[in-house]
């Protein structure tokens, strides 16, 4: 793509439309409530709760260093305080320790823009500090990781030195960020996310949904919604991707008791979920969800320990139920740029189910189920992709598109593949100058809604009246 271009409006009405204040927004907005972590604390043995709060930790600090997500950073200090005090935390092994030491480098370095000189100066310095002692501890332990960590330690100094020398260039701060951010992926591999994108080339070319997204502009200029529960569901989204890709068994439970807890609805007809519509790639949480609530059934009939060992009828109703998450998946991927290309590894999928069902009696079954089992995880893999978490946004306009994407123009022939986008909304495409023109009229008043994100609008003022009781309670 050469360029991007937008024709100014003859028109000098404003024809925007309204804004909606009524709608009560929450994460991926504004910050996110955590008041439903110590209930969630408390329904866990004692004996559990420190070492799956650090998992989840681990986790949330990978998404927030992809994405530089800052509401789920302080979702992380939030968790960090509530177990800080406990023996057990302290005692635990150094790894959580050095994730946690770069993770704060990071966040602390994403503030480095909006510093003074003096602040500045100060964070470089602690930078170059910190990466010399990763070095000094990494060649000491001789661990498989040390040299990797070495490599990349001397990396975030080099890119320190050049910082120094240009403290205004937004390139040298941005690859500052980058090869810090890649240190912390060194430091801490077990998150079951790669900083990479699904084409392996992209290194961190994702931002998370805020206020200046078309999300936003949709959600505040549509009808009236309360975008609710969105922290339980990021955080279900990150304990997904690395129960799965990491295949952390604790990580798996968690992810399992999340699922029935806030996706029992869903998973028993996606069609009628809101929320996939509201938020970006919600509908590819979805996708994940019902791959992850597959891989758990296949694993319901493969174990001879489960309830439905010895019920034949059971385990067909259970096949049912992966094969409707297959179709299901894949009549959502079939259409979306890049992804269409999971559609065959789906095929083959449900021609493994199909051939379990004929099976279920006998022992072969199993490594039927195994290969089902196998093409699930790919499939899981490719939609963890990180362009594809909830409420991140790629760099790459391309990325989430139809797979048959062309001119915006209906009068376009659609000769050219070759396509620009408009400046104006950064959503819409043209093959040309001319085109864009032509369809002016009916494109001006989405690309001014569009437009609208860029204005902050003033947040609504909530008003707490008494409690009233509606209807006496009977005792």
């Amino acid at each position: 793509m050469a360029e991007q271009s937008r024709d100014s409006s003859p028109d000098t009405a404003d024809d925007r439309p309204p804004v909606n204040y009524d709608s009560v927004l929450r994460y991926p907005f504004r910050e996110m409530r955590m008041d439903w972590f110590d209930d969630y604390m408390d329904s866990l043995s004692p004996s559990k709760r420190v070492a799956v709060a650090t998992r989840l930790m681990d986790c949330l600090m990978a998404h927030t260093v992809l994405h530089e997500d800052p509401f789920l950073e302080k979702a992380v200090t939030f968790i960090y305080n509530r177990v800080a005090t406990h023996e057990t935390f302290r005692n635990m092994t150094s790894i959580f320790g050095e994730a946690h030491d770069v993770f704060r480098i990071v966040c602390m370095t994403a503030k480095f823009t909006v510093s003074n000189a003096t602040e500045k100066n100060a964070l470089l310095n602690l930078l170059e500090q910190h990466c010399t002692r990763f070095q000094a501890a990494a060649q000491k332990a001789k661990a498989d990781n040390s040299k990797d960590l070495v490599t990349a330690s001397g990396h975030v100094i080099e890119c320190v030195g050049f910082l120094r020398k240009n403290m205004t260039s937004t390139d040298v701060f941005r690859a500052l960020m980058d090869s810090i951010k890649f240190l912390f992926f060194t430091v801490n591999a077990r998150n079951g996310v790669s900083p990479y994108s699904s084409n392996g080339k992209s290194l961190f070319n994702t931002f998370v949904c805020c206020d200046g997204c078309p999300c936003y502009a949709k959600l505040r200029t549509g009808p009236t919604v309360f975008l609710r529960d969105m922290e339980k569901i990021k955080v279900l989204d990150c304990v997904m991707i690395a129960a799965v890709n990491a295949k952390d068994a604790r990580m798996h439970d968690t992810a399992s008791k999340f699922v029935h807890n806030f996706c029992k609805d869903f998973m028993e007809n996606p069609h009628l979920d809101d929320i996939g519509h509201l938020v970006h790639n919600g509908r590819l949480f979805y996708c994940r969800t019902a791959l992850f609530d597959a891989l758990d059934n296949i694993e319901s009939i493969s174990s001879p320990q489960s309830d439905i060992a010895d019920l034949p009828s059971a385990k067909t109703l259970t096949l049912d139920r992966i094969v409707l998450a297959l179709l299901w998946v894949k009549s959502e991927v079939r259409e979306i740029r890049l992804l269409c290309s999971l559609v065959p590894i789906l095929n083959d999928a449900l021609t493994s189910a199909e051939a379990a069902y004929t099976r279920l009696d006998y022992e072969d079954v199993l490594q039927v189920l195994h290969t089902l089992k196998e093409h699930v995880l790919t499939a899981f893999l490719a939609l963890s992709a990180p362009e594809y978490h909830l409420a991140v946004h790629s760099r790459d306009v391309f990325v989430g598109k139809q797979a048959d994407m062309k001119c915006a123009n209906p009068a376009c022939p659609g000769t050219t593949k070759d396509l620009l986008k408009c400046s104006g909304c950064d959503v819409t495409f043209y093959c040309s100058s001319e085109c864009q023109k032509a369809d002016w009229d009916k494109h001006k008043n989405f690309c001014h809604e569009i437009e609208s994100r860029r204005s902050q609008p003033a947040p609504s003022a909530v008003v707490y009246g008494p409690v009233q009781v509606l209807k006496p309670v009977l005792r």
